[in-house]
């Protein structure tokens, strides 16, 4: 199993992630399915399929499972963890000091 991608951020930020999938795709956070109407894009040519969340907040924090399909029909899972915070607790999370930020 691959490693779950981190994406850190901050409130009121936009958020994508995307998996590749020849097929029907599905997406749940924290173990429910979404309804992602409105929310995902394919991209034609590279078989993407873009989950994009505007405006993040609290609770959109948490474990995204993209469930699709390769290209010889075999089932595959990309696990993204987001973890939404004000700016400071994410400076934290990474590591970094507002000197580096500069």
């Amino acid at each position: 199993m691959m490693k779950p991608k981190l994406i850190a951020t901050n409130e009121k930020k936009t958020i994508k992630m995307k998996c590749k999938s020849f097929g029907i795709t599905s997406w749940y956070h924290n173990d429910k399915l979404m309804d992602t109407k409105g929310l995902v894009k394919k991209e034609r040519r590279s078989n993407y399929h873009i989950l994009k969340i505007k405006n993040v907040g609290m609770n959109d924090s948490g474990n995204y499972v993209c469930i699709g399909w390769t290209k010889d029909r075999t089932p595959f899972q990309s696990d993204t963890v987001v973890y939404v915070s004000p700016v400071r607790k994410v400076i934290q999370l990474l590591g970094l000091t507002l000197d580096k930020l500069r």
